[in-house]
């Protein structure tokens, strides 16, 4: 079952803080909607759920190959190695599609995404930086909770209020 059209109007209604220019990738993971047949909740191969909401908030996500793979959350402690490589080819492929931010549903995904950022620039000896975020920080964000309401000075990688990326990519 997908996010019905109406539930994505009423959220746009309410925007109190809009997301215009903010470009971000949307990162499902492996296992946000799996089982598939269990869960109904968007197409497990080619999901848009997330990419609606974002869209109702005024943002414009990225299309981007690697938003439903693996980061190797199920590795976190018995192969770190694995982490590396697979959240790795996350943030490379999402660099490369312009995205300015990650976001996130699953706070696996958002661990490993955030984390250990630091550890796969110096594996792939590239620099990121990339900011990461739950996709509810976002939705509150945009609807008027204030920075002092949400936890992203507790994040690893430096994640400024959306409002910076939304100013930063009005100058690009």
């Amino acid at each position: 079952m997908r996010l019905q059209a109406h539930g994505l109007e009423a959220l746009r209604e309410r925007v109190r803080r809009p997301l215009t220019g903010l470009r971000p990738a949307c990162y499902y993971g492996c296992l946000l909607l799996r089982p598939a047949k269990l869960l109904a909740f968007d197409d497990p191969e080619q999901p848009t759920s997330m990419e609606g909401i974002l869209q109702a908030l005024g943002a414009e996500p990225v299309d981007w190959p690697l938003r439903n793979e693996c980061c190797g959350g199920g590795f976190t402690m018995s192969k770190p190695e694995a982490v590396l490589r697979l959240a790795g080819a996350v943030l490379q492929d999402t660099h490369a599609h312009g995205a300015q931010a990650l976001v996130a549903a699953c706070p696996m995904c958002h661990a490993n995404l955030d984390m250990r950022q630091r550890a796969i620039e110096r594996a792939l000896g590239r620099r990121f930086r990339l900011p990461v975020y739950y996709l509810s920080e976002v939705v509150a964000w945009a609807l008027g909770v204030p920075a002092s309401g949400l936890a992203l000075k507790k994040h690893l990688v430096r994640t400024p209020e959306p409002d910076a990326l939304v100013r930063r990519a009005g100058r690009t």
